[in-house]
């Protein structure tokens, strides 16, 4: 008899930060027909504020990735994803601004590669502190690796592609943010299994 995990739950905050990443990219009336394809329509209260938010659950979290995907089409599902992560760093760094640490005059003053390290290790903190799994960085010479541990992602039946999307818009959006609009490639890099998503961020901006 196989057993089933136990549910594994994002904090309300970050599931408030989500559903407004990708309503600020479909609007919000797309995203409540997505909301009720994907039977989680009472989340909608947590975009339009009618209700307290809530621990958005990692079968939910999937959920509406798959309902975006059968509604546009798996690329453009894709691309949505990756713009509402992009969208929703803004909403990140306007909740979290004391956990984030990058908006003080000490951090700015820091040269970028100092400022990129650092919020990096940040920014994984703070999301690791959101959701159920980890989020550990590694270091080479030419890249950051972030890796995801038993994220939302890694619960789901392995792909051939990788899904963590919404994550690697977040990075990318927050590598633009502090380098002052550099473009700095972020390239998710394997298929999302249980040992994680892997996500891999370039040290050099493509100018």
């Amino acid at each position: 008899m196989t057993m089933e995990r136990p549910s594994l739950y994002c904090s309300g905050e970050l599931g408030r930060i989500f559903l407004d990443g990708v309503q600020e990219v479909i609007g919000g009336g797309d995203l409540h027909a997505i909301l009720e394809k994907a039977g989680i329509w009472a989340a909608a209260g947590a975009v339009t504020r009618d209700e307290e938010d809530k621990p958005l659950s990692y079968e939910q979290f999937t959920a509406l990735q798959q309902a975006l995907e059968e509604s546009y089409g798996s690329r453009a599902g894709h691309g949505i994803a990756l713009r509402a992560g992009r969208s929703a760093y803004r909403y990140l760094l306007r909740q979290f601004t004391g956990q984030l640490g990058v908006t003080g005059l000490e951090y700015r003053l820091l040269p970028t590669p100092n400022r990129l390290h650092i919020g990096l290790q940040s920014l994984a903190r703070t999301i690791s502190n959101n959701w159920a799994g980890r989020v550990s960085v590694q270091e080479t010479d030419s890249s950051w690796v972030w890796t995801l541990e038993d994220s939302p992602w890694s619960r789901q039946p392995a792909g051939d592609e990788p899904v963590c999307h919404f994550v690697a818009g977040m990075v990318q959006e927050f590598m633009a943010w502090v380098s002052g609009g550099r473009f700095y490639p972020v390239n998710e890099c394997q298929p999302c299994e249980a040992a994680g998503c892997r996500i891999e961020i370039s040290k050099q901006p493509i100018d």
